[in-house]
């Protein structure tokens, strides 16, 4: 027992033994290691690859989608109920301003018209016969006017005679009322007559057709549009913040697939409405975009995009290579004795990558990869390619 006890009293003390060295051993493996921090492996070159600061043009791009619409959209509206006797366009057809697209049963307008000219002919004979009338009144009161000066009529006869040059005055302008209210009934059934044709009243394409040939259609219902689409527009919703950035006349593209083509239409902004919606926070703004070929169909889908700045030529550096060191934004600049010196720079637009640096000092080469182990100062190593790009064009400035 004795010995059993001894044997498993020393297993133990073994156990405990290995895992006291390896314990001790890590720690001595983790102190002794170099110590990494910014600066890298202490006093040591770093490794890092650098790239030459380019000369780049940057665009500021917004993009945003809509639906294409008309330039116009017209509706052409029955002014009567009655039967659609003729169609003479379909959906699709280009027609010309006031060019007949159909034609209404025209029966009880043909009556109306028939009865409106009798009677403003008759109001005409009427007139005529009373402006006769009134003449030869006005002739006979203008004799007797003299018989009654001369004596030889009595007071009370010619009192007769200025009460019938009277009336016949009276009907005279009777008869002249009435003929302007037979011509305004003339008028008013030329007019109900000219509703039976369905013209255009400016060019353009015309739309759906909302009745065939035969059927009824009522007063005010609409039978066909008249679009234009030699010019379309797309209205977009612009967030609040980026609206004081838009003015009138700046430059859009719209983007749409065709057959998987992308094809490109230029325009420009064509209105900014004043209002901002309260919900949305967003206000409409209409672009104009020109369209020969009839390409944009009014319903399409498309992508527009509105240049909002453009620089040309400015300073470029990849945008992996900006850092922040010490709490300021910048790239660190590689030094002809390989170092590097961290270089505090304003941040421009970006495009594809690259971004535009805004620097006091003039900045040639910068680090891109690396730099987060790097410190204002840093030694470091550049691969064998940039070593000897470095020399050629030290040897060229040279």
């Amino acid at each position: 027992m004795n010995f059993k006890r001894i044997i498993i009293i020393l297993a133990a003390i073994l156990i405990v033994g290995i895992i006291f060295r390896l314990t001790i051993g890590k720690k001595a493996a983790t102190s002794g290691g170099a110590s990494w921090n910014r600066s890298g492996l202490s006093g040591r070159a770093i490794p890092v690859t650098a790239e030459n600061v380019t000369e780049k043009d940057f665009r500021d791009i917004s993009v945003f989608t809509g639906d294409i619409e008309p330039a116009y959209n017209i509706s052409i509206p029955s002014r009567i109920t009655a039967r659609i006797e003729k169609i003479y366009k379909k959906p699709g057809d280009f027609v010309k301003a006031h060019e007949l697209i159909a034609n209404l049963e025209d029966k009880e307008q043909l009556n109306n018209l028939s009865e409106a000219r009798a009677s403003y002919e008759l109001a005409k004979a009427q007139l005529r016969e009373a402006q006769s009338n009134s003449e030869n009144l006005g002739k006979e009161l203008q004799r007797a006017e003299t018989l009654f000066e001369s004596g030889f009529m009595a007071e009370a006869q010619i009192e007769i005679i200025r009460t019938k040059h009277l009336t016949g005055l009276s009907s005279l302008e009777l008869a002249k009322a009435q003929l302007a209210q037979r011509e305004a009934n003339l008028n008013t059934a030329l007019l109900k007559k000219s509703y039976t044709n369905l013209y255009s009243p400016r060019e353009g394409f015309v739309g759906d057709l909302n009745f065939d040939e035969g059927s009824i259609i009522n007063q005010n219902t609409v039978f066909t549009t008249v679009v234009s689409i030699d010019s379309v527009i797309c209205e977009i919703n612009v967030s609040e913040k980026l609206i004081p950035r838009l003015k009138e006349g700046m430059a859009a593209t719209a983007e749409i697939s065709d057959r998987n083509q992308k094809k490109y239409f230029e325009g420009k902004i064509y209105s900014i409405s004043p209002i901002v919606n309260k919900q949305s926070r967003t206000a409409a703004v209409q672009m104009m975009f020109n369209n020969p070929d009839y390409i944009l169909k009014p319903g399409m889908f498309a992508r527009i995009s509105i240049l909002l700045e453009q620089r040309n030529s400015v300073p470029a550096v990849p945008e992996k290579s900006l850092v922040e060191y010490k709490q300021v934004k910048g790239v660190f600049m590689v030094n002809g004795d390989s170092t590097v010196t961290f270089v505090p720079t304003e941040v421009g637009l970006s495009e594809d990558g690259y971004v535009e640096i805004v620097s006091e000092v003039k900045i040639s080469k910068v680090v891109t990869e690396g730099q987060f182990m790097l410190s204002d100062g840093s030694k470091i190593i550049l691969p064998d390619g940039d070593k000897k790009q470095e020399k050629g064009m030290k040897k060229n400035e040279g």
